[in-house]
């Protein structure tokens, strides 16, 4: 399994095709929790190396998404 806490970088691998699993709640922070494969991974590095394309407006519909999931305690809209 992938973690992260990082809201943009699970939009972006949301955005990218990969399917979020599940978020997990803690006190104050979600983690987003999507299946490990290589090419998630080469996502994760496109991302961090700032070489990631993505359709704008589907970002921010699924950075929308995944703040009400936060907020509400459960996925959203896995896909």
């Amino acid at each position: 399994m992938h973690q992260t806490q990082d809201l943009y970088l699970a939009a972006s691998l949301m955005t990218a095709g990969h399917r979020l699993k599940d978020v997990a709640h803690d006190d104050r922070r979600a983690t987003f929790v999507f299946e490990d494969s290589p090419k998630l991974r080469e996502t994760v590095g496109l991302y961090f190396s700032g070489e990631l394309a993505l359709d704008a407006r589907a970002l921010s519909e699924t950075v929308r998404s995944l703040k009400a999931a936060a907020m509400a305690g459960a996925p959203a809209g896995a896909r």
